[in-house]
């Protein structure tokens, strides 16, 4: 899964509305990996579509009172609604950490798509931030 959620962080378009819009090299990818895969404050999952293919990835961070969601979908499945059903399979993960009692994420405005997901599973905005390659939403739901 490695090499599939390298080739998945440097898609353009995902580069494009990440808050570090610069090519991740492989050997920087190891090392992010590795400490994410033991890093007991963070789950990483691989999104499955049919036939066992790869469709995308997905991340919970835990924060104060929860955790903040992050996900991502490989080029040909955009648009088809995926991104709902892998937040809300995300929820129900986070909901059995026990994390706390709220869910975040940090959408650059800019992605129609991505703040249309998640509005639709829930999220208000809570905060707008600025930053170089911003703006962004803070949103926020309740478990």
């Amino acid at each position: 899964d490695a090499l599939f959620l390298l080739r998945l962080r440097n898609d353009v378009t995902v580069r494009r509305q990440s808050r570090h819009g610069h090519r991740v090299l492989p050997t920087a990818h190891r090392g992010w990996l590795a400490a994410s895969l033991a890093d007991p404050t963070r789950r990483l999952y691989v999104a499955m579509g049919d036939h066992g293919r790869r469709v995308g990835m997905g991340r919970l961070d835990r924060c104060p009172g929860g955790a903040e969601v992050s996900l991502a979908l490989i080029p040909a499945v955009r648009g088809r609604g995926l991104a709902c059903l892998l937040i809300r399979a995300l929820l129900r993960r986070l909901r059995g950490l026990r994390w706390g009692s709220r869910a975040r994420a940090t959408v650059n405005a800019r992605n129609a798509r991505s703040l249309r997901a998640f509005t639709r599973v829930g999220f208000v905005v809570r905060r707008l931030e600025g930053g170089p390659r911003g703006p962004w939403l803070g949103m926020e739901r309740r478990l």
